[in-house]
């Protein structure tokens, strides 16, 4: 078993500040949000984004070596408030096949520790894709 914690308090009136090992992360606290920190949803949605990346990490040794992109969105409902889904792209530079994309794909859905636990309680689907030559010359 591997144990995680972390430690947060609030330090303003509408933030807060949590901190682990050596780092420490900023947020929003405030009902209303703000643009210009994250908030619950958003942290979230990084840490889907961050069990994603560290995945292909592990499965692709040369990930470092490739540009890499996950976006990921959430879809919420007002009443009773809960996240109804969540979707991913991944978009990796590299000239690896669509099907070994697949295989990797299938590594993070099947090990991925943040991912598969949120999938318990909501709806989780994503793709995962090579950068094309028009997206990299953007």
């Amino acid at each position: 078993m591997v144990k995680y914690s972390l430690s947060a308090r609030r330090t303003a009136e509408q933030g807060s500040l949590a901190r682990c090992k050596d780092a420490a992360l900023s947020f929003s606290t405030d009902p209303g949000g703000t643009v210009k920190s994250f908030g619950a949803v958003d942290l979230l949605l990084a840490s889907v984004a961050a069990c994603l990346l560290s995945g292909i990490e592990r499965y692709v040794p040369d990930a470092c070596q490739h540009d890499v992109t996950v976006d990921v969105r959430a879809l919420s409902q007002s009443f009773p408030s809960e996240i109804v889904a969540i979707s991913y792209e991944i978009v990796m530079d590299t000239e690896e096949t669509q099907a070994m994309l697949d295989r990797l794909h299938s590594q993070l859905r099947k090990y991925g520790e943040v991912v598969n636990t949120l999938a318990l309680a909501v709806p989780i689907s994503g793709t995962i894709r090579r950068r094309d030559r028009m997206e990299a010359l953007v």
